[in-house]
């Protein structure tokens, strides 16, 4: 499979995932209905954005896991992302 499909794909995958849980209605968290006067919760923001950081930097290593492999199977940089 071309590099530049499974590059995107997994960016647009991680993208997603990191705002899904920013983009839905607010008294939805991570799929748990939560009552509007918890919505501003101190511990329900630092969930969020822990997800967030930790989703991040999995996407990043993911990316850069498939970047090392595509290297190491000899496709060339020029070749990679078109």
């Amino acid at each position: 499979m071309e590099f530049s499909t499974l590059f995107f794909t997994l960016l647009f995958v991680s993208v997603m995932q990191i705002a899904i849980p920013f983009v839905v209605k607010r008294t939805v968290v991570f799929g748990v209905t939560i009552p509007l006067e918890e919505i501003s919760n101190h511990s329900v923001r630092q969930y969020k954005k822990r997800y967030a950081g930790i989703t991040t930097v999995v996407g990043l290593v993911a990316l850069a896991s498939l970047i090392i492999v595509f290297q190491m199977e000899g496709i060339s940089t020029n070749q990679m992302v078109v």
